[in-house]
């Protein structure tokens, strides 16, 4: 029996084009569709997109920091 993983094959990063990791997303401009972001070496630069997913795991953090549930939205489902 085959698995999804062995049917669907397994990509490597380094093997599929246009993959960008671990980027920091310093804004998102939704009239123009783009995602403005940072990588690690400080280069700046725009990533276009049809649909954006936020997803930031399954529960959010405040790290401590202060302020943080006064100044922030978080969201708990799609509906938000």
């Amino acid at each position: 029996m085959l698995t999804d993983e062995s049917r669907l094959g397994k990509a490597e990063a380094h093997l599929v084009p246009d993959v960008c990791l671990y980027l920091q997303a310093t804004a998102v401009l939704p009239d123009k569709k783009v995602v403005q972001a940072r990588s690690d070496d400080g280069v700046m630069f725009e990533v276009a997109y049809d649909k954006l997913v936020v997803a930031t795991g399954s529960q959010g953090s405040t790290f401590g920091i202060p302020g943080v549930f006064q100044h922030t939205h978080f969201l708990r489902d799609v509906h938000q």
